[in-house]
């Protein structure tokens, strides 16, 4: 499942600061190497069926508070001008249109 186009960008330093990492990618063999406290940033890469590498996923350990970010830091990502235009109507955030 994919929520495609639509997302929520966040600044990268704050998200660091809270504790992000970027993925390890590997194999299943991989994983069991890893220290248990680790073990949240692994996802499985065994192309051509699984392949996420190209993402470039960073991870917090635990929930993402969106309400601990100031909302004018954040830009949201939505497929329409309209649904554009009622986020910034509704919640005076940045948003992003994807054309494609």
């Amino acid at each position: 499942w994919t929520f495609e186009p639509y997302g929520i960008a966040f600044p990268k330093k704050a998200l660091i600061d809270l504790g992000a990492k970027p993925v390890l990618y590997g194999k299943d063999s991989d994983y069991k190497k890893l220290p248990r406290d680790k073990r949240y940033l692994f996802q499985l890469h065994d192309p051509p069926e699984k392949s996420w590498e190209q993402e470039k996923e960073w991870r917090i350990r635990d929930d993402l508070l969106i309400d601990k970010f100031d909302p004018t830091e954040l830009v949201v990502v939505v497929k329409h001008r309209e649904e554009a235009e009622e986020i910034i109507r509704e919640f005076s955030m940045k948003t992003y249109i994807v054309r494609r």
